[in-house]
């Protein structure tokens, strides 16, 4: 097995790999206000249906109850790691339930994610899940290059300078 420091630096790579997956998950920023102009920004220009309206709004309103669950989870299991590295002799069991518990709320958020991406696929059509990827992909490229302006990179054509 691993010895301390091993352990610890286990722990934190766990932590990085647990922040990752709680930026990527749905709510991690903005708040309702937010979601909503997302929502109708996204979904503008794709003339979904009346039933499609309804069933996005459904899908966003217990996507996002999942969510909240599955990070309220994840900070739980974090706070536990904090306190049990916080005590004079951290106990390697502990830090192992942890750390499982850490990756197992780490995959659910990935699995939450992957699914509520398919649910999308299965209410849009061809030509409406087409443009739904052109939208996110230049939402994500935005989002990227906004990123980069703030440590100072410039960003031209996908290509860094």
């Amino acid at each position: 097995m691993f010895n301390k420091k091993g352990k610890i630096i286990t722990g934190i790579m766990v932590l990085s790999l647990m922040f990752g997956t709680y930026a990527f998950s749905e709510g991690a920023c903005g708040g309702a206000e937010m979601h909503g102009k997302m929502f109708k920004k996204m979904f503008k220009g794709l003339d979904l249906t009346d039933g499609q309206k309804g069933q996005m709004k459904q899908h966003f309103k217990e996507s996002k109850e999942a969510g909240k669950e599955i990070r309220e989870q994840l900070k739980a299991a974090k706070d536990l790691f904090r306190d049990e590295l916080g005590k004079p002799e951290p106990s390697s069991k502990a830090i192992d339930a942890i750390v499982v518990r850490m990756k197992d709320n780490s995959v659910k958020a990935i699995d939450h994610r992957v699914n509520s991406m398919i649910q999308i696929r299965e209410i849009l059509t061809e030509e409406q899940y087409s443009e739904f990827l052109k939208k996110t992909e230049k939402h994500r490229f935005r989002k990227k290059a906004s990123r980069n302006r703030k440590i100072g990179i410039k960003v031209l054509n996908n290509y860094a300078f």
